[in-house]
């Protein structure tokens, strides 16, 4: 549903109610008092290696960068294919050679 200011209400800064007085979403304002799980590391729950959080792989890599979990995303340079520039001019190469 849109509000007067032609964006969805729940999103809106000016009509929102999910807004606090510091103009940012109540559940990430820190002044508000908002406060990420930590544990006792002082890491993000999910990313510490040593309490081996949910985004913490068997090889004790995060899952989105490990190479034997997560092979299909990243390149043969280790590199998340989106962001690799070599595949990327590697493929634009091939592009071109096709037309």
């Amino acid at each position: 549903m849109l509000c007067e200011h032609n964006r969805r209400k729940s999103e809106c800064k000016y009509c929102g109610l999910s807004f606090c007085q510091h103009n940012r979403k109540r559940v990430r304002c820190y002044e508000c008092g908002f406060q990420p799980k930590r544990c006792p590391h002082n890491k993000q729950k999910q990313y510490c290696y040593d309490c081996k959080g949910s985004q913490i792989c068997k090889h004790n890599r995060r899952k989105a960068n490990c190479k034997e979990c997560n092979n299909k995303n990243l390149c043969y340079h280790n590199i998340h294919k989106d962001f690799c520039n070599e595949c990327k001019i590697y493929n634009m190469n091939l592009i071109k050679n096709d037309i």
